[in-house]
């Protein structure tokens, strides 16, 4: 649809010496096709596209060359084009889209196979794709290897959750860490948005439980890329539930926008959590647009001494240990007048300080987030100071 709508010509070749009947992963090799012929019309204004299949060097190569009269891609750029998140030029994801994942999808896949992609092209003058795939050839009927019926073979009814958690926040990891202990889980950490989407692509997840905040790429920004790397692949949707101390309605609809399937608002609850991943409990439960959220109670007033599960204890000195790492950063963001980064760091603070229940510390922090925000210098001064008397004398009583 998209070449007639552009008027170019499509046509596909296969050489008449091509032995046709191979065994090979028919769905890898559609794919492939598909993004490459995608791209290929993507990036051509006017002329061909061409697809041409032929024997290959050996008698169970079989060479497809994907073709276009196309923009072209310079030399030294190239390589690149492989790569994640990458496109040929800067421009180009402004006039065209998309999440710079097709040619990688393509060449994992093409990897998986024990082939390989190569590409010539000079700019103007269009480009070649070239995919080189050992398919041997059988004189029975062909047999096709698709991945569903590897999936439906290997089904185990029984198989633990496999859960990509993404957030920057160690203690907070440690948290989700010791919440899902008990349960049937698979756990896989991320500490940035880039990192989290390219574990997602090279594995297999049931649900992600996404940030928002987080540094190199935000979980909204993550969740985007999630999502077009699916759609590209052909892959089934997978649950992105989004984490994030902000409570407001526009923001979570702002996670709904990019994808996400839930929202649970720190402090996360163990009941919350389980009941958000695996349907059970009643802390967590479907608002009016049927967007997974957690609903609570206001907490309790702070006071001198916090009360505290006593099965946070092994990961008290963890949390105390980033908390003062946090506060350093803030204090530096102060004398250097980097109000984003203070703001950060504040955010940070309420968010993981509630998750563990300490009351004062969170209400502080989101103190020092809000002054940041308002670049109050002074406001902002008085709460880190606060922060870090109680930090140093904060009293515990296990609970």
């Amino acid at each position: 649809p998209s070449a007639l709508r552009k008027k170019l010509f499509f046509d596909v070749v296969v050489r008449p010496e091509l032995h046709l009947r191979r065994r090979g992963d028919v769905v890898k090799i559609k794919q492939i096709l598909v993004n490459l012929a995608f791209n290929a019309v993507k990036f051509t204004r006017e002329g061909r596209v061409r697809i041409f299949a032929g024997p290959g060097e050996t008698a169970h190569q079989v060479v497809f060359d994907i073709s276009d009269t196309g923009e072209g891609i310079p030399k030294d750029r190239q390589r690149a084009v492989f790569e994640k998140f990458t496109q040929s030029d800067a421009s180009i994801r402004r006039r065209h889209g998309g999440t710079g994942l097709g040619l990688t999808i393509s060449e994992r896949l093409a990897r998986a196979m024990g082939g390989r992609i190569a590409v010539k092209s000079a700019p103007g003058k269009g480009s070649t794709f070239s995919v080189f795939l050992p398919l041997p050839h059988v004189d029975q009927s062909p047999i096709l290897l698709s991945s569903f019926s590897h999936q439906a073979v290997s089904h185990k009814p029984a198989a633990p959750v496999k859960i990509l958690v993404a957030d920057d926040s160690v203690p907070n990891q440690e948290l989700i860490r010791l919440f899902l202990q008990d349960a049937s889980t698979e756990t896989t950490f991320a500490d940035n948005g880039r990192k989290a989407v390219e574990l997602f692509m090279d594995g297999e997840f049931n649900v992600v439980l996404m940030d928002i905040q987080m540094p190199e790429m935000d979980g909204l920004e993550a969740t985007r890329a999630i999502r077009g790397f699916e759609r590209e692949s052909g892959l089934k949707r997978t649950r992105v539930i989004a984490l994030t101390a902000h409570a407001f309605n526009e923001f979570k609809n702002q996670c709904a926008e990019v994808g996400c399937d839930g929202f649970l608002t720190k402090p996360v609850t163990k009941n919350a959590l389980l009941a958000a991943l695996f349907g059970n409990g009643n802390a967590a439960a479907k608002d009016g647009d049927g967007f997974v959220t957690n609903n609570r109670d206001a907490q309790a007033p702070p006071g001198p001494v916090e009360k505290i599960p006593e099965k946070l204890k092994p990961l008290l000195p963890v949390f105390f240990a980033s908390l003062q790492e946090t506060l350093t950063r803030a204090e530096q963001a102060l004398a250097d007048g980097d109000w984003p980064v203070m703001e950060k760091q504040g955010h940070t603070i309420k968010g993981t300080a509630a998750s563990y229940g300490f009351h004062a510390l969170s209400s502080l922090g989101g103190a020092l987030e809000f002054a940041a925000g308002e670049k109050d210098d002074g406001k902002a001064g008085e709460l880190l100071a606060q922060l870090r008397s109680i930090s140093n004398r904060q009293r515990i009583e296990f609970v």
